[in-house]
């Protein structure tokens, strides 16, 4: 009412204010207007007081918000500070009883034993299992050897596809439930004409492995020709990469003394073995040892390291391995090896990989048309003992090559695979560019005086492995020599072991109608990196044997960030000439050596 009422009497002021302005003369008509107008003001007014209000319950709930959110974070603050208090306390208080504990171990250990002999401790027994086996190998190295025999034809007549299809399907007795690594069999067969004997270690007690024609997928015709247990071939272990997404099989130990293995996301490529014994020695059969007799150690439930034992014969060696695996995104395989000579070799290769190289992305001959590249391995590494890096680019050559390579020792040598993309290969389904390297790392004590040999067989099939590395001793073994190796293998994908300066990327050539060779070879990483175009850097291009350097010159490659090295030699006779190349900033080198002996078939 009285809103009401106030506002009727300023309507008629503001209508008697207009009449007033008219000038004394109120016609109907502007008394009209006027009091439009007036309607027309009260109602404005009458929005702004509305807005005005409105704001003002705004920003009181706004003040209200922020009020209640600053007495919770009070709370919050409070809260907090009494946890930590209580932590601080809870932490003085274990630090101050395991100052006493501490105190108490020592006050013992300095207080005189009542016993009155050493006190023994028990320890499980494949802790001295190594001595054990080294005394069996030293025992069968003073024995001529003897070749194993045979499996039955029905199991060597399988062809490929059969055998592939086998699976072990059995439970292995003595082996913990809760394990993370599990084991799995291959049986004799196909290829692999001799059979192994396999056991489990635990303490003092090997037990033999034995498994009936049922715990593999044989087929029926084949089984029932299988009298006894199935012969063993070699054995897989698997492990979970991924959780809860299954298990994956991550070594192998197959054929001769062949093994291989992967980590997370990796696929199956190169092999190693575990002795080479006259390898491309010039009308000279190799000969390849054998693992005879496996004894693996169960391993603790949740634990992803697994060791195993094994027996190695040939007709020149005998030998007591230990192994210790632990899978992971680069799997790592530890090896002790201890050998015994019975006989003299042309060639003793140790710590030796085996791998394929077909075809490169970069140039060559190209066996199969249809992927741009393929191959397990794109070169060879190796970091020297007085610290030199080389990278020897892989090549399926027009016959055998060998390159022998002195030093006074090694910290380190590999087959690598650096190129990652799948561009790099166009290789659908083959993984290439997801099959590891494999980095060899001597470990306790310095291999001393060597060579690392690099061994290149021709070939027109992705199946063929016609690459080998190795390292060789200066010293040819002698008969009834004891040799002994440590070292370790680490199974790398995309992570792995690269120089801390620059290094090779891809190497590329031609030839042109002359006989002049030009060679490419983009450097990467180190200093490059950070390096701009202006910036001159010198290419240090040195060239034995028969061949003389045309040109060489360096240059940024802006598109790729890449640094390209090319260079130019004219070939003067047929021999092969030996070129090393890399680059420099004054007097220091920015990236690794590339080796290799041109020209590159």
């Amino acid at each position: 009412m009285g809103t009401g009422r106030a506002r009727g009497t300023m309507r008629w002021l503001v209508l008697g204010a207009s009449v007033l302005v008219i000038g004394g003369c109120a016609t109907p008509q502007a008394v009209e207007r006027a009091s439009a107008k007036a309607d027309a003001a009260l109602a404005h007014s009458t929005t702004i007081e509305g807005q005005v209000a409105a704001e003002r319950q705004a920003r009181q709930a706004l003040a209200a918000d922020l009020d209640a959110r600053l007495k919770t974070m009070s709370a919050d603050q409070t809260r907090l500070a009494r946890r930590l208090a209580a932590t601080d306390a809870r932490l003085s208080a274990d630090e101050a009883r395991y100052k006493r504990r501490f105190a108490s171990l020592e006050a013992r250990a300095a207080q005189p034993s009542p016993a009155t002999g050493p006190v023994a401790v028990s320890e499980p027994a494949e802790a001295d299992f190594m001595a054990t086996l080294v005394k069996r190998a030293r025992n069968a190295a003073a024995h001529p050897y003897q070749p194993p025999k045979a499996v039955s034809t029905v199991l060597t007549g399988m062809d490929y596809p059969a055998y592939e299809r086998l699976r072990f399907k059995g439970a292995v007795p003595g082996w913990p439930d809760a394990a993370l690594l599990h084991p799995s069999f291959y049986p004799a067969g196909y290829l692999f004409h001799h059979a192994v004997k396999i056991h489990l270690l635990e303490g003092d007690k090997p037990v033999a492995l034995e498994f009936p024609v049922g715990d593999f997928n044989f087929d029926t015709a084949v089984a029932k020709q299988i009298a006894g247990p199935v012969p063993l071939a070699g054995f897989s272990l698997y492990y979970p990469f991924n959780q809860g997404a299954g298990v994956n099989e991550f070594l192998s130990f197959l054929g001769a003394s062949y093994f291989r293995a992967l980590g997370k996301g990796q696929a199956w490529g190169l092999s190693a073995r575990g002795l080479a014994v006259d390898t491309a020695v010039p009308h000279h059969a190799e000969e390849f040892p054998y693992f005879r007799d496996f004894w693996i150690v169960p391993p603790r439930p949740g634990a992803n390291k697994l060791e195993f034992y094994a027996l190695l014969s040939s007709p020149s060696f005998a030998g007591a391995y230990r192994f210790v695996v632990q899978p992971g995104t680069q799997t790592v395989v530890d090896v002790d090896m201890t050998l015994f000579v019975r006989k003299s070799v042309k060639r003793l290769g140790i710590a030796p990989l085996t791998s394929m190289y077909l075809q490169g992305r970069d140039g060559g001959p190209r066996f199969d048309p249809l992927v741009r590249a393929a191959h397990d391995s794109d070169g060879l590494s190796i970091e020297t003992a007085d610290g030199r890096w080389l990278w020897m680019p892989l090549r399926n050559p027009k016959r055998l090559a060998v390159d022998e390579m002195s030093f006074d020792g090694i910290k380190g040598f590999g087959l690598m695979q650096r190129a990652r993309r799948y561009a790099d290969y166009q290789a659908w389904g083959m993984e290439y560019q997801k099959r590891p390297s494999a980095w060899v790392t001597p470990t306790g004590g310095d291999w001393g005086k060597g060579r690392v040999v690099l061994v290149e067989l021709p070939t027109r099939t992705q199946t063929n492995d016609n690459i080998t590395a190795f390292w060789e001793p200066a010293d040819r073994p002698k008969p009834g020599e004891e040799l002994k190796f440590s070292y370790r293998i680490a199974w790398q994908g995309d992570q792995q072991t690269l120089p801390p300066l620059g290094h090779v990327v891809s190497t590329r050539s031609g030839h042109a109608a002359d006989g002049d060779e030009t060679y490419v070879i983009n450097f990467r990483g180190g200093d490059l990196d950070d390096l701009p175009a202006w910036v001159h850097l010198e290419p240090v291009v040195s060239v034995d044997g028969d061949a003389k350097l045309i040109r060489s010159w360096t240059a940024k490659n802006e598109a790729t960030g890449d640094w390209r090295l090319e260079f130019t030699i004219k070939q003067k006779g047929n021999a092969a000439s030996r070129v090393r190349a890399h680059l420099a900033y004054g007097k220091r080198a920015l990236t690794e050596t590339w080796d290799a002996k041109l020209p590159l078939d």
